[in-house]
């Protein structure tokens, strides 16, 4: 018999309190609005893809049209977990160390646009389900930007 650690009975107890209040809720309950055209594969968690009549009306792809892929509900957090969340970057390659930017310090900084496209790599995979069945959401062509 091999044990890795041991729990301390504080922090199981603390577990098993916010295991019981997760079995309480819906964690899926305060999803964002998702526009109505979007193919949706799943909604917990939500997959949803751009429908490709608007692919090519555009450009830029409309956020509010974007393609969806989550593995889990949107996290809805409250203003402290907000306000005490770091993002830590590692810069030791740049010489400057590991830094730690607040939600505060991101928003001062200097903004950047960029055109990139992004795509979900499953993007079109139902087409190979025409040939040989594949694992994962059926996407169309529409997880792409």
């Amino acid at each position: 018999h091999m044990a890795i650690g041991r729990l301390s009975e504080e922090d199981q107890e603390r577990i098993e309190e916010q295991m019981a209040t997760l079995e309480e809720t819906d964690p899926y309950a305060k999803e964002p609005y998702r526009h109505r055209a979007l193919l949706v594969h799943s909604d917990t968690p939500m997959n949803a893809e751009c429908p490709t009549r608007f692919l090519t009306q555009n450009f830029l792809t409309p956020a509010s049209i974007f393609y969806i892929r989550h593995h889990h509900p949107v996290p809805f957090l409250s203003e402290k977990q907000v306000n005490d969340f770091r993002l830590k970057v590692d810069l030791t390659a740049y010489g400057k160390g590991v830094v730690l930017y607040s939600v505060d310090e991101l928003r001062k900084m200097k903004k950047v646009e960029i055109t990139a496209t992004l795509q979900c790599s499953g993007n079109r995979r139902s087409g190979f389900n025409q040939f040989q069945r594949t694992s994962g959401t059926p996407w169309g062509q529409g997880a792409i930007s």
